[in-house]
């Protein structure tokens, strides 16, 4: 195979010691042809300096305040594409990569013109023989999703290119046509969702999107937030998940959504939160459904 030209965006916010490991663990990797843009995404910890003075040779883009990370994932893919790359990597900070995982992604991709989008199957940090997902189905019902092997140890029980509807958005390949045909990632969204959002509408633009599981990675599961659920982090999940099905559906679909998440949905997370005390899980559940509904949709191109 030829080495087309891998830009591989890493965004980071306030993980340094994270984006360190992750960069060091790029130096393993077998492929030729890459670059690496940092995205700091107004970390206030001195990321910036320690990642520039460490990782010289690659390129740092230090932005002056958080703007989400589908924002700061947009400026650096602008810039890659500007530099002339054919493939655009998208990978958390948090990640671990096998050597030969790049390689891997980009010999599937290259195979067929209608692959767009293309991931790796993803372990546990933590547990390194347990996968966290090998790509992922999405409910268009429910806007809920399902995780491909999650929590499976992996015992060769998968084929090597399976066709998903999502693949982590913290680890995917995405190939320059793509980007050149739907746009960039919806800023609305700021952390969390923005990529099946992206996947979905690349999967309306008729593109496949496969997970490759002889590409690995793994994850240091949420690493950015220390394994915890935060209020924070609730809000934009409930926040998003009402978004995203108002942005795309209406009539009928999104009568059965609102009915699912108001009888069931909400019930069960209510009811845990109650149990445990987590009176702020509770309020940003709550008022992260009330934003979902109430927030301006962005359905023009996402540029």
């Amino acid at each position: 195979m030829g080495y087309p030209k891998v830009t591989i965006i890493i965004v980071n916010w306030n993980g340094k010691d994270n984006t360190l490991e992750c960069l060091q663990s790029l130096r393993e990797i077998n492929y030729p042809n890459y670059e690496v843009i940092v995205v700091d995404n107004g970390s206030v910890n001195g990321s910036p300096e320690v990642i520039s003075k460490k990782f010289l040779h690659h390129k740092l883009i230090a932005l002056k305040r958080n703007i989400g990370y589908g924002s700061a994932c947009n400026v650096a893919i602008k810039e890659a594409i500007n530099d002339n790359t054919h493939y655009v990597y998208l990978s958390n900070n948090d990640i671990v990569f096998d050597k030969y995982f790049l390689t891997e992604l980009v010999n599937v991709a290259e195979k067929e013109k209608e692959i767009g989008i293309v991931g790796p199957i993803v372990y546990i940090h933590s547990n390194p023989q347990k996968i966290q997902l090998f790509g992922g189905y999405l409910n268009l019902r429910t806007g809920e999703v399902s995780l491909i092997g999650h929590r499976q140890s992996d015992t060769g029980q998968f084929e090597r290119v399976r066709e998903v509807d999502f693949v982590m958005g913290g680890a995917l390949l995405i190939k320059r046509g793509v980007i050149e045909d739907i746009g960039y990632f919806d800023p609305d969204y700021f952390m969390y969702g923005e990529e099946v959002d992206y996947e979905y509408r690349a999967k309306k633009a008729g593109y496949k999107l496969v997970a490759v599981s002889t590409a690995k990675v793994w994850h240091k599961v949420y690493g950015s937030f220390d394994g915890r659920l935060t209020p924070f982090t609730e809000f934009y999940i409930m926040r998003n998940k009402v978004y995203f099905m108002r942005k795309y559906f209406s009539g009928m679909r999104i009568i059965y959504f609102f009915l699912y998440l108001l009888f069931i949905n909400l019930p069960y997370r209510i009811g845990g939160y109650l149990r445990h005390r987590h009176y702020e899980l509770l309020l940003s559940c709550l008022y992260g459904v009330y934003r979902g509904f109430i927030d301006n949709i962005h359905k023009l191109r996402c540029e």
